[in-house]
Parts: C-alpha cells; structure tokens; sequence
C-alpha cells in the first residue's frame, strides 16, 4: 500500500479522522454490545448486517463467534487508542471523527440508530470523543435512501469527494484530515487515498495491523497532479465531440444549443430525419455538464400503446405477466440527467397522455423536477419504489414530424415540450449556403470527418487510407441529400469498403450512390425533370419547417435561394461574373444583390 516512514503530524488539536465503517467494524459493534449488556448495540449490528449480507451465506452469529476481539478488534478503536496501544507519537490525537457508512439502505428508522449507537459506540470503547463523532450516511447518486454501492470505485469516489469537498467548502481544512484506509471495501478504501491526494498534497494516512495491534502513519508515494500532468502531456487532448458545420443556417442552431444547454429548460429539436437531432441532443446534455451514463435516449416510435407507459415510469413485480420483478424505467434511469425523446412525433396517444402528466410542472424554482409512480400493485416489503418516485430531469425531444397537426399530435404535450425549440436545417439547405472562396463548405466537412473515421474503422494497412480527389467532391456536392448527413455518411463508408483505389473518383461516388438518385449526376435530359422534382421535395420541406418554427416567410426563402443559386452559378463559371449572369438569364444588378445579400 505505501512505504512507512516518519513524518510531522498535522496539529494535534485540529487533526481529524476519516474512515469507512467495514464489516469488522461492525461485528466489533455487535461484539461490544453482547460482552457489555448492551443489548441496542447488539440488534441494531445484528439488522444492519443481514440486511447487507442477506443472501451472501455470512451468517451473523457465526461471524461474531469468530470474532477474537484481542486481533481482530475494530480498525477503528485502535486507530482512536493508538497512543495506549503502541505509544507512537507519530499520529495525532484526533479533534473530530468522521465515519462512513453505505449501510443500512432504505430503512430510515434503522439507519437512525445505527448512526446514533454505533457513535455511542466508539465513545464508549474509547473512553473520549463523546461529542466529536459524526457517522455520515452516503447515499447513491439515484437515491438517497440507499446507501451507495460499495464496489463501485466511480461512484464511492463521487460520493465521498462531494461530501468532503462541501465541508471543505464550509471552512475545514483538509490538510488537517487523517485517512484510515484500513476498514471498508477495497473501492472505499482505495477512493479514500484517491481524494486524500486530490484535496491536498499534504494528506496523511494512517494504517491499522489489528494481528499485532499496531498503528502506522504511511506515505503513498504519488502525488496524483504528477500523475495526471505526466498522463496529459504524453496524450493529444481531445477534441470536442463532431459538431462540424460553418453555413449560417447551421451556426444560426449551434448558437441556441449553447446559449440554452445551461438552462433547466425542455428542449424541442426539428429538422429533417438525418439532420443530427440526436448529436445535438448529446450536445446539449454534453454542454449542460451532466454525467455521460446520464443520457438516456428512447425512441418513441418504437414505443407500443400496451407497453409503452410502463417502459417509461417501471412497473412492480406481479403488475402484469411475465414481470417477475421490480423494474424501474426510463424516468427512473435519467434521473439526474437528461431523457432524450426521438421521434416524439410518432408516440402513441396513451404515451402522450403519461407524458403530459410527467411534464407538468412542480416547482417554479426547478422546472425539471419530476414526478411518476411505477405501474402496478406495489408488493409487500417494497420500499426503494414506494409511492411516488421524484427526480430532477431535463427533457429534450425531438422530431421530423408536424406536431402543430392536433390529428397527430395532443396540442397540450407540444406546448409542454417547446419551451425552447431548435430547427436543424437539412443538408440540402446548409449546400445552398456553400462558399467555397470563404471556406464554407459543409459537404467537404462533414465528408472529411467520415473518412477520417471510416478509414480508422475498416481501412488497416494506413498506407491503403482513401483520399478524396476534388472530382469526388464536387460530385459529393452536387448530389441531393435527401436522406441528410445521415445518408452522406453512408455513402462515404460504402465507398471506402467497396473502393479498391486509395484515390476516390467522382466515379466512386456516383457508383455508391443510392440507385434512384444515379440521374442526378448523369448529365441526361430526364435530369431537368429529376431536379424540377426534387426541387419541390426541397420546397415542400422547407415549408413544412417554417411553418413549424416560424423562423422563415416566403420572402427570406426566395432570397436564401437567390443567392445559392447565383453563387454556384459563379463557382461553376470558375468566378466569371458576366458568364455567370448571362447564362442563367439574370440582370447584372440583380445578380450582384443576390450574391452580396
């Protein structure tokens, strides 16, 4: 664990304890208790430790007979005896205990006494401490009735960093904190140095040899910012997550994601099926600083009207056929983080119903709080889930789909869900906003990035890496995405399997290309009639959007499409102003307004 050695302790009369309480620690509670006539130390260790072990075949009775309390006494006590014990001056006499405990779960009524005997306790069978003892209960990130898990390092680590930190917060001082990193779980224990290190490089810790009795104050030979300096200076900081566009339309989005991702707000983001709902979803949820395991995503088209409600709030053992056990749901999964609903638009009216009700606000000062209970009878002894189950737990969904249609959609859940609304702009919107001159070429981007990663993930040999020619990319941008980034990711990843050369030709594109758009590129005159059609999906769409988010009139379409056209008018001219404007039949003046708009 750590090389033993020498060294000034903190002052004596400052200096506090930090521990868990293991399961030798309790036995000795349980022992103490049976040996004094104590009989409230005895049950309360006897409840605490078949609730805890219930299941695992360590047996209560049994384990305490094993108990020679001479070796195998409570860390603990002889940490706090120390100075009768081994007479070592090195640690200190200790001002203030703090003991941890994730034991008992979801039995106030018992963790009550056990806080308050087992501190009894260590005043008792140290003969000091009456009224420095402190036995703090820490919970789980999901529920503050149940104890955190003991084994998991992420969470016992975020568990006891934020209790310490908010003392530290309030005026302690961590450099006076003593860890006993003896008792408790390998996790518990391992976390206590973690944090020691973290909060202050002058951490001290103590370690306790119950055989032989002894206490020694160890150094762990680490200082843990080395450790992470030497790790971040041999490795490439990450980059941001492939949020990738630089047209005004799609700048115009990424300004409202991050001026509200901080914002306790629900979230309504449309566009186009392919546009990136969901990575700007993450985004939002990446922003708003909430764990990673806290994104929860749901697709609600996939959701049945027999089974969806109870997909979303859990239901109890015996609640309908086949559920063999307590099962919590998504609301239950998210809490403390965000719900991602896709494809709102398609729920079915009994899930509209039970998440107008989930979204109905509670409190004015938090407006993410929510409410939902499990379906079913709840079983007897049932307690985690009991009554209603309460969280905070922001919502972001999503859609392709008129949710102004009352027909499709309850009107009362839409305007619950559009508090904040994001429009995405389809591919084909973001290619008309194409500047080449200015750099501003979305297709290229995104183009890029998929054939940085599809070259990672299929290519092996590097030097065998595509790479595309500028004829690939113009052919890249003449083509209509009707199926979005999603389909041009497609189509990139095809084409890196399926090509055998390193250089992609427009002949590579156009080949991967899905079938029914092999005209666009073909040169043909059934062409004229394939663009007029496509022309009107496009309109059609944008209309649709428009009037969903009341961001466009008609007027600012046809200038967006002015300028679009006239700018690929003079890329295709090679910047030739008067060929440009004479080929499409366009006044001179009318075509420098259109292109300076």
């Amino acid at each position: 664990m750590g090389s033993y050695m020498k060294n000034q302790s903190a002052p004596q009369n400052d200096a506090t304890l930090v521990c868990w309480i293991g399961d030798t620690d309790l036995l000795a509670f349980g022992k103490y208790g049976e040996d004094n006539r104590l009989p409230l130390y005895l049950r309360t260790a006897r409840l605490v430790w078949e609730q805890d072990k219930e299941g695992s075949g360590h047996d209560f009775d049994q384990e305490l007979s094993k108990l020679d309390i001479k070796t195998r006494n409570s860390s603990i006590i002889l940490a706090l005896n120390k100075a009768r014990i081994t007479k070592d001056p090195e640690t200190p006499e200790y001002s203030k205990i703090l003991l941890f405990t994730n034991r008992p779960s979801g039995n106030l009524k018992l963790l009550g006494d056990f806080r308050a005997s087992f501190a009894s306790f260590i005043s008792n069978a140290t003969n000091n401490y009456a009224s420095n003892i402190e036995v703090i209960f820490v919970p789980s990130a999901n529920d503050k009735t149940c104890g955190v898990d003991g084994w998991d390092y992420k969470k016992v680590y975020a568990a006891t960093k934020e209790i310490l930190s908010a003392r530290i917060d309030k005026g302690e001082n961590p450099d006076n904190y003593w860890y006993n990193i003896t008792p408790g779980t390998i996790a518990q224990s391992t976390t206590l140095i973690l944090v020691g290190k973290e909060l202050s490089p002058k951490s001290n810790f103590i370690q306790v040899e119950k055989s032989r009795r002894k206490v020694y104050h160890c150094e762990i030979p680490f200082d843990i910012n080395t450790v992470i300096d030497k790790y971040a200076s041999s490795v490439e900081t990450p980059a941001e997550p492939p949020i990738i566009g630089k047209t005004p339309c799609f700048l115009k989005a990424l300004a409202k994601v991050r001026k509200i991702a901080s914002k306790p707000v629900t979230v309504l983001i449309t566009g186009p099926s392919g546009s990136g709902k969901e990575v700007i979803a993450r985004e939002i949820h990446r922003l708003s600083g909430k764990p990673d395991d806290k994104f929860v995503s749901i697709n609600c088209a996939m959701l049945s009207k027999e089974t969806g409600v109870t997909e979303l709030t859990g239901y109890f053992k015996g609640a309908y056929t086949g559920a063999d056990e307590t099962t919590p749901g998504k609301f239950e999964l998210a809490k403390g983080g965000t719900l991602f609903l896709d494809e709102i638009g398609d729920c079915p009216a009994e899930v509209q119903a039970e998440l107008l009700r989930f979204l109905q606000p509670l409190n004015k000062r938090n407006p993410i709080e929510r409410e939902w209970r499990l379906k079913g009878a709840q079983p007897k002894g049932e307690t985690k889930y009991a009554g209603v189950q309460r969280g905070d737990i922001r919502v972001i969904a999503a859609t392709n789909r008129n949710v102004l249609d009352p027909n499709l959609f309850r009107q009362d859940l839409y305007y619950r869900i559009e508090t904040i609304q994001i429009r995405l702009p389809s591919l084909e919107e973001r290619k008309f906003e194409t500047d080449i001159k200015n750099g501003i070429d979305d297709i290229k981007l995104l183009a890029d990035a998929f054939l940085k990663d599809a070259n990672a993930n299929y290519i092996t040999d590097k030097t065998q890496y595509r790479k595309f020619s500028e004829e690939a990319y113009q052919a890249l941008r003449e083509h209509t995405w009707t199926g979005n980034v999603r389909e041009l990711q497609s189509v990139i990843t095809r084409v890196v399997i399926l090509s055998d050369n390193t250089l992609i030709t427009k002949n590579d594109i156009i080949q991967n290309l899905n079938t029914d758009d092999l005209t666009s590129l073909s040169g043909t005159s059934s062409n004229k009639l394939t663009s007029a059609e496509k022309l009107k999906e496009i309109a059609s769409e944008l209309a649709r959007e428009d009037i969903l988010s009341g961001e466009h009139t008609i007027e600012q379409r046809i200038d967006e499409f002015k300028k679009s056209y006239c700018t690929a008018a003079l890329r295709a001219t090679g910047g030739n102003k008067k060929e440009a404007y004479t080929i499409i039949k366009m006044h001179p003046n009318t075509f420098k307004k259109a292109i300076e708009r």
